[in-house]
């Protein structure tokens, strides 16, 4: 009875399965153990410079829909396999370093389809990648060039969202900054800065971008809090430094999670008050957390994470 069913019936239905579930199918009759391994792999991750050969055995997989390329080396061989994974829907070409792709063949030779991209390039580079691919919905692009005059198009997805983030070891004017705010102002959602500009700059920046969900960075001066206040939709903030009174009167009442470092400010059961929809506290470098704060987050089901130390500046992006 399992041998009658059509092999591209199987293989749809085995697309929905998780890892667990299909490995269980496959003992189901020896016909469809074959099925089951072709569905299996769905992420793969170059590391090392032999990757291209277990590319080229997976290949082709219209099943792979997540490549991570951390190997830059054999580059070639691995972008002219890209066809081959005809539905690949996320691709992360971000190296360590903030080293970059510049090969031209990765927009021919990439599937028309991708969703999300993270890389570190060249402004005009990331521009093209905007350009190749109109499905593009999520960005995660470190610029690590100076001043591009390119203009990315007008995002095509309602859905389209960018996170920038300036290269902290970059040694320039922050012009990448300024070319970032100047052209993602109806698409940027998550802005990750280690650097910040002047307070004329960062000021223009909040008034122009007053829909983003997510801002994190390393500090923040007194002379730019009173910013914050144009993020009218802000969901997440992150600094790498004690929170102020002065923080708690600008930021949105929209907060739902905030990271900081201890010591706690004064009145701040108070001011969580302010934020009815806050779900969760992340804290570093605390030791004990006072019993009147545990009490008041449990009451309101906020979730503590504490950290010994300070976090990285850029973690694990998350779409909000």
């Amino acid at each position: 009875m399992f041998a009658k069913c059509p092999p591209d019936v199987l293989l749809a239905v085995f697309d929905g399965l998780d890892a667990r579930s299909l490995v269980n199918a496959s003992l189901v009759c020896s016909s469809w153990t074959a099925m089951a391994q072709r569905v299996l792999v769905r992420q793969v991750s170059v590391t090392s410079p032999k990757a291209h050969e277990l590319i080229t055995r997976l290949a082709p997989s219209e099943f792979v829909r997540s490549l991570q390329i951390e190997y830059a080396s054999p580059l070639p061989r691995i972008l002219h396999s890209l066809p081959r994974f005809s539905n690949l829907r996320h691709l992360d070409i971000s190296f360590p370093g903030f080293s970059s792709i510049d090969d031209p063949a990765l927009l021919t030779l990439a599937p028309p389809m991708i969703e999300s991209l993270r890389t570190a390039n060249r402004a005009p580079v990331v521009v093209a990648f905007i350009s190749a691919w109109p499905t593009l919905r999520f960005l995660d692009a470190t610029l690590r060039s100076a001043y591009s005059d390119t203009l990315p198009p007008p995002a095509k997805n309602a859905f389209y969202e960018i996170r920038w983030r300036v290269n902290p070891f970059a040694d320039n004017d922050m012009s990448d900054f300024f070319w970032a705010a100047n052209n993602s102002t109806h698409s940027l959602r998550i802005l990750d800065l280690t650097k910040l500009p002047s307070v004329d700059h960062f000021d223009h920046f909040m008034q122009s971008h007053p829909h983003l969900h997510s801002l994190r960075l390393l500090l923040l001066p007194t002379e730019y809090i009173p910013s914050l206040s144009h993020l009218s939709s802000l969901l997440e903030f992150v600094v790498v430094e004690q929170l102020t009174p002065l923080l708690f009167h600008h930021l949105s009442p929209t907060i739902q999670h905030l990271s900081f470092c201890a010591p706690f400010p004064d009145n701040f059961i108070h001011s969580l008050s302010a934020y009815p929809d806050l779900r969760q506290l992340t804290i570093h470098e605390v030791e004990s957390i006072p019993n009147d704060i545990i009490t008041y987050c449990k009451l309101r089901n906020i979730v503590i994470y504490t950290h010994p130390a300070q976090p990285p500046i850029s973690p694990t992006t998350v779409r909000l």
